[in-house]
């Protein structure tokens, strides 16, 4: 890939301005900025999901919840390949620069589950007092490792063999944080909602599974199961699809039917959005050709190139893109309401 469609700003200045002003990247010092800094090393292993090199995402929070394990099958880091001037591999310019353009490999899009915009793995290691990274390339088991950002040698084979994926060990830095005690509950709560934004994917904390094949729509009957309104169609299976098309995937969900107001949830590459964006309104307008109001409608979509309102990035702002997707839905969801006879009328 040519060399200007990506930059890597030097590794000291970065981990020096990190450090100095940790809340610009991860929110604050509190729990919220805890439970970032794990996203960005969750989010890293979902990339590799959504590329179809991993099937399976497991993390490890020791007892004392000061330090845990990130694990998972994928194709692991380029520790093999030479990096830029200045960084012993390709895999340590990744864990120590902030990367203001397209990867050098190109994968595209890169999911974050917080809804603060990602700063990827970076902020993780150094804002980590120890960050420990073993990945399998090419039948070698590579290890590197950090004290606050800072490397504590090249990366070195440890073990040959058939492994695969990456182990990534961190323990976020009392300097930094004003309690590095990681709230468990609030951690299963966004490892089960990346389950529901991504059908199929298993993810585990201390061996408690989380896993929602049918995606939104498990959470759509969850959601509509704890709802307080009296929902005459709520026994009725849920509207749910899932299609990719160009560089996008649509994952809609909808069930029962509202006799005031529909409870809405959107999501653009896995982060939340607040009402009325481009991919909500879409969604909208197709239920309201159906002539259906549901309950509980959700929608998710990830693509390439996703631009939103505002630099905040809480709302899709792709007016161009409003009747594709409606035009992708209407179909599926034509279909479902003329089966389930879940007209108004």
């Amino acid at each position: 890939m040519p060399d200007h469609l990506w930059t890597v700003p030097d590794a000291g200045t970065t981990r020096i301005n990190i450090r100095k002003r940790p809340a610009m990247y991860v929110g604050d010092v509190q729990q919220p900025g805890l439970l970032h800094l794990i996203s960005e090393v969750v989010s890293n292993s979902l990339d590799q999901v959504l590329q179809g090199f991993a099937t399976f995402i497991d993390v490890e929070l020791q007892p004392d919840g000061r330090s845990l394990t990130v694990r998972d099958d994928g194709a692991g880091l380029p520790f093999e390949m030479p990096g830029p001037e200045g960084y012993e591999s390709l895999a340590s310019s990744y864990l120590t620069s902030l990367h203001h353009s397209a990867s050098v490999d190109g994968h595209a899009p890169h999911v974050h589950l917080h809804r603060l915009r990602g700063v990827g793995v970076v902020a993780a290691n150094v804002l980590a007092r120890n960050f420990v990274c073993q990945s399998w390339r090419s039948g070698q088991l590579w290890q590197q490792t950090f004290l606050a950002g800072d490397s504590q040698g090249p990366p070195r084979v440890i073990e040959t063999g058939s492994g695969r994926g990456t182990e990534i060990r961190l323990e976020p830095d009392p300097d930094i944080f004003n309690d590095t005690r990681i709230d468990p509950t609030r951690l299963g709560e966004m490892l089960e909602e990346a389950c529901f934004l991504y059908p199929g994917i298993r993810i585990s904390l201390n061996k408690q599974l989380f896993h929602a094949p049918g995606g939104l729509a498990d959470l759509a009957r969850r959601l509509l199961e704890t709802s307080t309104v009296n929902d005459r169609w709520g026994d009725r299976p849920a509207f749910s699809m899932q299609e990719s098309f160009d560089d996008m995937m649509i994952h809609a969900a909808a069930v029962g039917y509202a006799e005031n107001s529909t409870h809405c949830c959107s999501w653009v590459n896995y982060q939340k959005t607040p009402a009325g964006g481009t991919h909500q309104t879409a969604f909208t307008h197709a239920l309201r050709t159906a002539g259906w109001k549901p309950q509980i409608l959700l929608i998710h979509t990830i693509m390439r190139d996703a631009r939103f309102a505002g630099p905040t990035r809480q709302m899709l702002d792709m007016p161009g893109l409003q009747h594709t997707i409606a035009e992708r839905i209407q179909p599926l969801l034509s279909d479902y309401c003329r089966q389930k006879s879940l007209r108004a009328d």
